[in-house]
């Protein structure tokens, strides 16, 4: 459908590929100096690492083709989707959360693709699809936060979040007349679509995003082994565990901050079993650089397709 906005249409995309490009450049500057250490370390890694570098990237493809796979089976309960459409969605999102806060972008990167006349119906399955992913990033996670802080802290954990939710349901119960029903027509309108999904759909979003978090743990995998070839596998398995809980519960700005999450949590991790902290932070700097990096700058022509204003 045309836009009734074309020049500010164009002004907006010019703008998000000029803010892309930007952080691209800053972001590539400031790290020179991991950018050169990996390469020293590469030279001594890639005497017999060239297949293991192969299959990393080989798997990138993979990996995003199950996040849009799991996108084409959400929004076909809003508008029929096909899987190179959905994939064209997820990889202009990704691009779009690159200086968005708190991955809003994925959302408009999405959306943003899709002419339907109701196109705000598509933010319940897109959030399911998120949630879903998060449950099985958080429970994969028990495993790490078990390696690294113990039972005592695993216990108190489970406990924080059951006396969350209570305090959550209490505190909805006890919301007043003035808010609740609007609360409720928001819920509705967004997210009422959810209940279409019946048993079969919802159990094959759930295997997507477990195959989804297999592939990208065993990138994660094979970058740590590239560097770090005499940590036992159990042990680099629980840091990628961890890793990945962390990023996922920790709010980011965008995935340039999302980046030093990752580092952060895998160095807080590796060093208390006395792991080098310098191959940690490149074997995370190479799985960023090939599954967030480079699908990134392939998404930028993408953006000039966005239906940002009708």
């Amino acid at each position: 459908m045309a836009t009734k906005y074309p020049r500010f249409n164009l002004l907006l995309k010019v703008l998000i590929l000029i803010s892309c490009l930007l952080f691209l450049a800053f972001k590539l500057n400031t790290s020179k100096s991991d950018l050169l250490n990996l390469y020293t370390l590469f030279k001594i890694a890639m005497v017999d690492g060239y297949i293991v570098l192969f299959i990393i990237l080989i798997l990138m493809p993979l990996n995003w083709s199950f996040e849009a796979w799991k996108w084409q089976l959400l929004a076909n309960k809003v508008v029929k989707l096909n899987f190179w459409n959905a994939l064209k969605g997820v990889i202009s999102g990704l691009g779009l959360s690159f200086f968005t806060p708190y991955g809003i972008g994925d959302y408009f990167g999405r959306i943003g693709l899709i002419t339907h006349l109701d196109r705000r119906r598509l933010v319940g399955p897109l959030l399911m699809g998120r949630l879903v992913q998060l449950l099985i990033t958080l429970l994969f996670g028990l495993f790490g936060i078990f390696y690294l802080f113990g039972i005592a802290y695993f216990s108190y954990l489970l406990l924080s979040i059951s006396v969350f939710l209570i305090l959550l349901f209490f505190a909805y119960r006890k919301a007043g007349r003035k808010w609740r029903p609007k609360f409720e027509e928001g819920v509705k309108v967004y997210f009422g679509l959810i209940k279409a999904f019946d048993q079969r759909e919802l159990l094959t979003v759930f295997a997507i995003s477990f195959w989804r978090y297999l592939t990208f743990g065993f990138q994660f995998l094979l970058a740590l082994h590239l560097f770090l070839p005499y940590v036992k596998p159990h042990l680099k398995l629980a840091g990628i565990t961890w890793v990945f809980f962390a990023k996922s519960i920790v709010p980011t700005f965008n995935f340039l901050s999302d980046l030093g999450v990752r580092e952060v949590s895998a160095v807080l991790f590796f060093e208390k079993y006395s792991v080098a902290v310098e191959p940690v932070v490149l074997g995370s700097l190479l799985i960023w650089l090939i599954n967030l990096l480079l699908p990134t700058v392939l998404s930028l022509p993408l953006i000039f397709k966005l239906k940002i204003m009708r």
